[in-house]
This record gives structure tokens, C-alpha cells and sequence, in this order.
């Protein structure tokens, strides 16, 4: 019946029927059969030898297989999604980083790590996208203002996403910044650096005074 298999699960297939014999072990793989209607439908099937009691040879193999459609429908769409978020987070107008958050032994925020950051937060603070993962803030940029780490803890901590505006010591800059979590222990940041912004308002501030 291998001609309603998918050509490209073949090679799979006959792999399979190969290991089980060889081995022998079970085997479990997925693939797509032909319907009556020319589209393709996901399978599951497990492959199990039968082996000569006497001299341990196999001399059949047990195949049992159930189709899976709304797992692999379920499957697909994570995919898609994931894929639709990693374009976004690569693309969007704002530096985006994901951290996680460092506590004390009394539970009290002291520091916090890079977990992921986009293209823009990385021209942002002038640093390689790896030069940031798995370092922590102070490591990197030790006069990171406690202020800042306490609202991060409080949002990772708390899971009660914030937005607020503040100036940043270490880069001299202004940020309106917009914090979320993801997870309990995890926080994310967009940034929106707004320092072009509040200097034109107090301009015209300083103009009227």
C-alpha cells in the first residue's frame, strides 16, 4: 500500500522497517497516506516485532496505525504561530527583550537576565544579540538603577503588566516602556525610546516659562 504514502514520508517508512527488523526495536513515526480525494491525511503507526521464540529471529513485523489530523491541525497552528511571533519580534519598531528575574534569599529583586532580544533593542544598547543572552544586567551594565530592577521583580513577580516613562542613567535616554509577563519569574520589555520626544517638550516648555 506504499503507493498512497506521501513520497516524501517513504524514505521514512522504509527506514523504519528497516531499524525494527535490524535492531529489534519498537518504532513509532508519522506520516501522510493518500486519500480518495487526492489530499493527505497525518497517520501515527507503531511498528513491533515478532520474534522466533527459539532463535530469536524476527519473522514478521506488527504494524498498527491511527490517523491524527486534529493534532497535526494543532501542531501546524503552534507552528504557524510561533512563526508569526518570531517575525514580529524580528521586525517590530521597538527594542523587545525577554528576561528573567533574579531574587535574594528574602525574595527581594537584585538583578536579571537576558533571555531573547530583537535586532533593534540590540542596536539600541550597542551590543551583539549573543553578547547579552544568559548575562545578567549588572554584569553587563553595572549603574542599571535598582529603581528599574525593583519594577521589573514587581512585575514578574506579581504577573500585573505595567507602563511607565523613565529616564535611563546608563544611556541617557528616555524610554516609555511597556512590561509584561509571559511567566511567573519572567518579564518582558518593549521600549520605545522617546528621548527626541520629551526633549522637544521641554523646549517648548523652557520657550513659555
Amino acid at each position: 500500500a506504499f503507493e498512497f504514502i506521501h513520497p516524501d514520508d517513504l524514505e521514512k517508512l522504509e527506514k523504519s522497517r528497516q531499524m525494527v527488523t535490524e535492531e529489534p526495536s519498537v518504532d513509532i513515526i508519522q506520516f501522510r497516506a493518500r486519500r480518495k480525494d487526492g489530499s493527505h491525511i497525518w497517520f501515527e503507526s507503531t511498528s513491533r516485532p515478532l520474534k522466533n521464540k527459539e532463535n530469536g529471529e524476527v519473522f514478521e513485523i506488527q504494524v498498527s496505525s491511527r490517523d491524527i489530523p486534529e493534532r497535526k491541525r494543532t501542531q501546524a497552528a503552534l507552528q504557524e504561530s510561533e512563526e508569526r511571533f518570531r517575525d514580529l519580534f524580528e521586525n517590530m519598531n521597538d527594542g523587545f527583550a525577554l528576561h528573567k528575574i533574579i531574587l535574594d534569599k528574602i525574595g527581594k529583586p537584585v538583578d536579571y537576565q537576558f533571555v531573547d532580544v530583537n535586532p533593534v533593542f540590540v542596536e539600541r544598547v550597542g551590543m551583539k544579540a549573543e553578547d547579552l543572552r544568559n548575562h545578567t544586567a549588572l554584569e553587563l551594565f553595572p549603574n542599571t538603577e535598582q529603581e528599574w530592577i525593583d519594577v521589573f521583580g514587581q512585575v514578574a513577580t506579581s504577573g500585573q503588566p505595567i507602563q511607565f516613562t523613565n529616564h535611563s542613567v546608563e544611556f541617557n535616554k528616555y524610554y516609555e516602556t511597556r512590561l509584561y509577563c509571559p511567566r511567573p519569574g519572567y518579564f518582558a520589555a518593549v521600549f520605545a525610546d522617546i528621548t527626541k520626544r520629551k526633549q522637544a517638550e521641554d523646549d517648548l516648555r523652557k520657550a513659555y516659562e
